[in-house]
């Protein structure tokens, strides 16, 4: 790959899109981190813990988002992914929040900050269409690594990594969970819905949160409908974590936190079961339009190995522009 493209008479630095691929990644996953760690506190009453000054601002961009629907992008209106990296942070740093996730991360504070910063820097670079070069490449690169590492943690306790008996045995031994009477009621009324035939459900739980299950079976078509399953689940969204999908297909899941009203949970068993036929589909993830892949409430899992590392530049200001006084 070369340092630079010309698009037409214009120079286009290669590392803008790099760099941008790269935070594209990292801003992703902490807004999943920081949502999860809201409905594991607050259940579907999240929105109401974030802070007041921050809520009333992300509630007047989410009134804009009306007026892009004629642009046929992503348009949810999760308050979570109007915000910016400060706002992240602030949330996140919440005395509430960050023992959950340091917990379920191993971020440390003072390391999580000073790097989202730097990152914030760099994404305001590449937003405002500043050239880049690969000094600026390498130094995103190492800031990444360090996300991408609590990241890998996130996903290895939420169970969102297949693949290796290693690491099968190191997700068995997070997802292990207290027998709970509750449980066991919420099992039994799954046992008693009628299950799709040749079908394989179940139902699991960690610490703070539920899951429902469908395994691999033999299936006419291996995909499944993006744009039909968020349908299915639109009206129980506020109380749903996530639609996690295996990215080789033939298997997805419903997470939930526990802190919702059973009944709620009893819908989601039952709308899960009922509909697990019908949203599968012969078109690809990668033939399935960007609007829906990229919904907030999507979560792709596939084998995942522990990030390498990558060494950060040395000195006192590794970011190539003056520090602020």
């Amino acid at each position: 790959m070369g340092r630079v493209e010309f698009l037409e008479d214009l120079p286009f630095p290669e590392a803008n899109i790099a760099i941008y691929r790269n935070i594209y990644y990292v801003e992703q996953w902490l807004r999943r981190i920081l949502i999860t760690a809201l409905f594991a506190k607050h259940g579907e009453k999240w929105p109401d813990s974030i802070p007041n000054e921050i809520l009333s601002e992300l509630k007047k961009r989410r009134g804009s988002l009306k007026g892009r629907i004629f642009f046929d992008t992503e348009n949810n209106p999760n308050v979570l992914w109007l915000s910016t990296f400060e706002e992240l942070r602030k949330i996140c740093l919440n005395p509430e929040l960050w023992p959950f996730i340091k917990k379920n991360t191993a971020f440390t504070e003072t390391e999580f900050t000073e790097k989202l910063n730097f990152l914030r820097e760099i994404r305001n670079i590449i937003g405002h269409n500043r050239a880049a070069t690969e000094q600026t490449q390498k130094i995103c690169e190492g800031l990444v690594t360090f996300f991408r590492r609590g990241i890998y943690v996130f996903k290895r306790k939420m169970g969102l990594v297949s693949g290796g008996e290693e690491t099968q045995d190191k997700i068995e031994k997070e997802l292990s969970y207290q027998d709970t009477e509750e449980f066991r009621d919420l099992e039994g009324y799954l046992y008693r819905q009628d299950h799709p035939e040749g079908s394989q459900i179940f139902l699991w739980e960690t610490e703070h949160f539920r899951t429902i299950t469908t395994l691999p079976i033999a299936r006419e078509y291996s995909w499944i409908d993006i744009a039909g399953i968020l349908e299915e689940f639109r009206e129980l969204d506020p109380y749903i974590l996530t639609i996690s999908i295996n990215f080789t297909g033939d298997e997805y899941s419903v997470i939930w936190p526990k802190l919702i009203p059973t009944e709620r949970q009893y819908e989601i068993i039952r709308k899960f079961t009922s509909s697990e036929p019908k949203h599968w589909t012969e078109i690809p993830f990668e033939g399935q339009s960007p609007r829906f892949l990229g919904d907030p409430k999507i979560w792709f899992y596939k084998e995942d190995t522990f990030p390498e590392v990558v060494e950060e530049p040395e000195g006192d200001n590794i970011i190539p522009f003056p520090k602020k006084t």
